[in-house]
């Protein structure tokens, strides 16, 4: 429309400038009773109907008059969403939905989760804009009508149980109060399913997902004593495990790296999985209204584990006993992205984690996920969520903006800035268009550490439980699988298993503390730690050889003829330091192998001595890299660590080459060798055709980044 001259008052218009009308102009003019536009709805689907029926002359002068007005004062208004609003007549809010807020020209909107069970929501949005806000209404309305489960990191949902309406239908726990078998015989689900699944939530929890394998022959004897209900401790599995005997290298490296997660996971929640049965679990599923368990003391690597150990029964049991489908479930959590990323969606052959099945399979067991996410969660978490509630469009990828809400570039400037009481909402059931909406916060007091515990107590007085107890002559010891006869192996052989380390002395201890440091040290700097002599260095790093305690891994430096050998420390070195009381093995900072940790901790130190910030497993649209690393005047640097394939490698860094923040910057290309690199180069130069790109691509060493980290910090 010609909308330039301010003034109400204007020729009559001409068909050049006759567009049709959009729905904010519905919704506008429909609520002045003045148009009497209800009556003649028909009329405004085109302007152009006003000269083709002029029944009515004066009331066609006054609909056009009043229709110029509001057109102009819509274009005048600074608001990019005017065109994605509803119109005033459109159903956003029925009695069976949750209340969210309001919507501009239309009033209250609803989320119908009740109709809509299985099809999940996403809040996403950075801290400090409103998500624990939104997530405070949004449970609130569920835990009216259904059973809501809260895992909840920040300790904010608690405030609820100040609330007048439904503050005595919130149950708030420590994670300490969930006593649960490590394995448990559920009702109604088959054994093989609870063995497979537990060590499968173990094994990807903790990264271990070759060496699970070895959990269900080990455990399978001791569940199948167990009854419906009862379940299996940790200490019984560690003991289980340790007992087992296994051939072959790998077997035994298996060995040892599922008893050093087993031990990880008993150092904090010991006390709640040593336990042969209990009804938390029943007494959880079955509560009408809100359950908030919070989880701010644990470890960030077993946020996941905690997770799955409590919702995936609930998806087990509904998948097997279509009774327990018949009232609605909901499981929120809060930052979902450290639940969904340590899941090792990456490791998984199908590509699909335990928790990313949940949210697509709950669908038809009545079963719903709400998602709180800092940052885009993983495309099969974003992809399987219907409803979509989006806090501040900062630092998200304006490519899931634009896609997956349908906002122009406009929107998403303005997606950037919102105030903190406005979030924009994407319902398709209800308008198939996204738009910002109005969210009123609730009215909570403080909840007091005494009104957590009291309410905590009140929930546990008819949970049940029945406590593990080790008999005393069964305490867990080394096995070894080899004949005691034989003699021990010569230096830089490996037999089929280890020898018993009972042997160890203080500087055998000695060296493999040296081993565990931040960055492994070399040979030549483990012979000077941990003896007098070279010679004698010699037979202490022999020794815990030996014992299958470290292994060697030699590395080029990019000089000619000067490699360097690091000695790393096995999942049984870290094993010996958890039955000392010397420490465990750290988190890791990034998924991959023994490369991809050696490259996280070397640029760790490097960027902390430039006073550079450094971020791990990186989204930059279609790819994951590994690292970034961005220095003080805000340049970028993407690291990619190649180790595995070369034809994965250079498909990722072709995928990069379309995102124009990737082309701007630096790519680090970090291998062991210089030949993965040159393939790797070559693949990307026959594919992509911009020299920029290619000229933008560092292949960098390994062994060189870490002599410049080990430099830099004064450790040679």
């Amino acid at each position: 429309m010609n909308l330039n001259s301010p003034t109400p008052t204007r020729k009559p218009p001409r068909r050049r400038w006759i567009n049709p009308l959009s729905p904010e102009d519905i919704a506008l003019l429909y609520k002045d009773e003045s148009l009497r536009l209800h009556e003649h709805p028909w009329l405004l689907q085109r302007l152009d109907h006003l000269a083709v029926f002029p029944d009515n002359a004066s009331w066609q002068e006054c609909v056009t008059k009043e229709l110029e007005r509001w057109c102009f004062q819509l274009e005048c208004l600074d608001d990019p969403f005017i065109g994605n609003y509803p119109p005033a007549n459109t159903a956003l809010f029925t009695a069976d939905d949750v209340e969210i807020g309001t919507a501009p020209f239309a009033g209250p909107i609803g989320c119908p989760f009740a109709q809509e069970a299985g099809l999940n929501t996403l809040l996403l949005g950075p801290s400090g804009t409103g998500k624990t806000t939104l997530l405070q209404v949004i449970t609130k309305g569920l835990s009216r009508n259904c059973c809501v489960i809260a895992i909840d990191r920040k300790r904010q949902l608690r405030d609820l149980l100040t609330d007048a309406d439904v503050g005595n239908q919130v149950n708030v726990l420590d994670l300490t109060d969930c006593f649960t078998p490590l394995y448990e015989r559920l009702p109604g689900v088959p054994l093989e399913v609870s063995l497979t699944d537990n060590s499968e939530i173990i094994g990807r929890s903790t990264g271990r997902i070759y060496a699970q394998r070895l959990l269900p022959p080990a455990v399978r004897p001791l569940l199948e004593q167990c009854a419906v209900g009862e379940g299996v401790a940790i200490d019984e599995v560690i003991n289980a495990v340790e007992k087992m005997r296994v051939r072959g290298y790998r077997q035994i490296d298996n060995k040892e790296s599922i008893l050093t997660s087993l031990h990880y996971i008993k150092s904090p929640l010991g006390d709640q999985l040593n336990c042969r049965r209990s009804t938390f679990r029943e007494r959880l599923f079955n509560t009408h209204g809100l359950t908030i368990i919070e989880v701010s003391t644990l470890p960030e690597d077993l946020y996941a584990f905690s997770v799955l150990r409590l919702t995936r029964p609930l998806y087990l049991q509904r998948l097997f006993n279509p009774e327990a489908r018949h009232n609605l479930a909901v499981v929120a959590l809060d930052d979902a992205t450290a639940a969904i990323d340590p899941a090792v969606e990456r490791y998984s052959v199908t590509g699909t984690s335990p928790l990313s099945e949940e949210g697509f399979m709950g669908r038809g067991l009545n079963l719903g996920h709400l998602y709180v996410a800092h940052m885009i969660p993983a495309d099969k978490i974003s992809h399987n969520c219907r409803n979509v509630f989006v806090t501040s469009g900062q630092g998200d990828d304006p490519r899931f903006l634009r896609h997956r809400l349908g906002l122009n570039d406009e929107q998403i400037e303005g997606a950037r800035v919102l105030p903190t009481e406005q979030v924009i909402a994407l319902i398709p059931s209800k308008h198939p268009k996204a738009f910002p909406i109005r969210v009123e916060p609730l009215p909570l007091g403080r909840a007091t550490e005494a009104q957590c515990r009291a309410s905590a107590q009140a929930f546990m007085a008819n949970v049940v439980v029945e406590r593990y107890s080790p008999p005393q002559d069964t305490a867990p010891t080394w096995t070894s699988t080899t004949d005691p006869s034989r003699s021990a192996p010569t230096s830089g052989s490996r037999t089929s298993t280890p020898t018993k380390p009972d042997g160890l002395d203080e500087q055998s201890m000695k060296a493999v503390l040296a081993i565990t440091d931040r960055l492994p040290p070399t040979l030549t700097e483990l012979y000077d730690r941990c003896g007098d002599s070279r010679r004698q260095a010699r037979k202490i790093v022999r020794k815990i050889e030996t014992f299958g305690l470290v292994r060697r891994l030699k590395l080029a430096t990019g000089k000619p003829g000067r490699p360097m050998t690091l000695v790393l420390p096995t999942d049984a070195a870290w094993l010996q330091l958890i039955r000392r009381g010397l420490g465990g093995k750290p988190r890791t900072r990034i998924n991959g192998g023994v490369e991809h940790e050696l490259t996280a901790a070397s640029y760790e130190l490097i960027c902390k001595h430039a006073g550079d910030d450094l971020e791990f497993e990186v989204t930059s649209g279609p790819v994951r890299f590994d690292a970034q690393r961005r220095d003080k005047n805000g340049a970028c640097t993407f690291i990619q660590i190649g180790a595995s394939d070369v034809q994965r490698e250079a498909d990722a860094l072709v995928r990069a080459a379309t995102i124009p923040q990737v082309r701007l910057g630096r790519v680090e290309l970090i291998t062991r060798d210089h030949t993965f690199a040159r393939k790797t180069l070559k693949l990307v130069k026959d594919r992509v055709g911009d020299p920029c790109f290619i000229k933008n691509i560092t292949p960098r060493l390994l062994g060189e980044v870490i002599l410049e980290a080990k430099r830099v910090n004064g450790m040679v």
